[in-house]
């Protein structure tokens, strides 16, 4: 299978994965198997599905169990799609672009136990793969602006870099970029400008990540962080093409203006764990409604501005924790809906701040 055959791929495994939670997100607010008919013919499954349904009266169904376990099994393949992507990048190693292997092309800075990578001498091609070593050191580190403005398409940085630099990317046209499981820290706006970038295969033990590192990638619609990630920089999705996230429980702290004017940003998740989110984190984006977390202690002003908003679109805001408090908002009153728990902090300041509230047990996905 080709890479472009495996990004459609997982590309349509993402989809069917959104569709199976929306199903398991209706079905577990409806009580009757009648409903559940209704709403499932309605619905594009397939005959067997049907069938299942069509046999049951008002009994109930362990049918929510059956849509779990699809959308992990469909999780578990993106992965391992992904990572057959990384796979194949670094077959073409042995076969394209032999010049990028030989050390000479790179300008190196030798440490006492590590070589740092600081420039690049080689011609712009279809593929750059770092070496792993030079003069039998390992290569732990890409310096600062190494590849700034290269046109290579695809670049794969090899293991055991732990660190890239700042601005090492920096408005290069490369379409895909493959990180090694050693790297552990990126640093600001090392891929800043990168307008061709659409595939990143991240770190699966990344720690931290820069100001403003992903800021103008405007054609990266998703990227996956993992729960090792515990720092994430200010602006560092500034004006992409993210179209969904999902924010780790590892990472504490959601700095101000992170995806500010991601105008294509719909879906956010956050995981339970995070505990403070800056101003101005979700301002300007798509997003239609924001659940968050019982962890969350603090929320900033103006977590979502409103001001763009038009054709009456009401934006939901879902405070599970009964503590979280809200500093300051000036979002306007007349966009907002609030959902949260009797007794709860955000409840005496939403009706302080003229917000409509509603009970958490009123909500309803939209």
């Amino acid at each position: 299978m080709s890479e472009m055959d495996l990004q459609k791929r997982i590309n349509e495994l993402e989809k069917q994965i959104e569709e199976y939670k929306r199903v398991i997100e209706t079905i577990s607010m409806m009580e009757k198997s009648e409903r559940i008919s209704k709403y499932l013919n309605n619905w594009k499954t397939n005959s067997k599905l049907l069938s299942l349904i069509n046999s049951v009266n008002d009994e109930p169904i362990d049918f929510l169990s059956v849509q779990e376990e699809n959308a992990i099994r469909f999780e578990q393949e993106r992965i391992k799609l992904e990572e057959e992507i990384s796979w194949a990048l670094k077959q073409t190693l042995h076969t394209e672009n032999r010049e990028t292997i030989d050390a000479e092309v790179f300008l190196t800075k030798e440490h006492e136990s590590y070589v740092e990578i600081i420039g690049f001498a080689g011609f712009d091609s279809d593929l750059i793969v770092t070496p792993s070593t030079i003069n039998k050191k390992p290569v732990k580190a890409i310096g600062d602006n190494v590849f700034q403005k290269t046109k290579s398409k695809r670049i794969v940085i090899s293991e055991p870099v732990t660190t890239i630099g700042k601005n090492a990317f920096q408005k290069a046209e490369c379409e895909s970029i493959v990180l090694p499981n050693s790297l552990k820290r990126i640093e600001d706006e090392a891929f800043w400008g990168c307008d061709r970038l659409v595939n990143v295969v991240m770190s699966s033990n990344i720690v931290s990540i820069g100001n403003r590192v992903f800021e103008q990638c405007i054609n990266l619609k998703t990227i996956n962080l993992p729960e090792t990630l515990t720092e994430l920089g200010e602006e560092c999705f500034y004006d992409s093409g993210l179209e969904r996230i999902v924010l780790p429980g590892s990472l504490k702290h959601i700095p101000p203006s992170c995806f500010f004017k991601c105008r294509k940003l719909k879906d956010v998740i956050l995981k339970n764990g995070i505990l403070e989110i800056e101003y101005d984190a979700f301002t300007k984006t798509d997003i239609s409604e924001i659940v968050i977390p019982k962890s969350v202690k603090q929320v900033n002003n103006k977590l979502l501005d409103c001001s763009f908003v038009t054709n009456g679109k009401t934006i939901k805001l879902v405070f599970l924790g009964r503590e979280t408090t809200w500093i300051k908002s000036t979002l306007r009153t007349s966009h907002i809906a609030i959902y949260c728990d009797v007794g709860s902090e955000i409840l005496s300041e939403a009706r302080r701040m003229g917000y409509e509230v509603h009970p958490l047990s009123e909500y309803v996905r939209s």
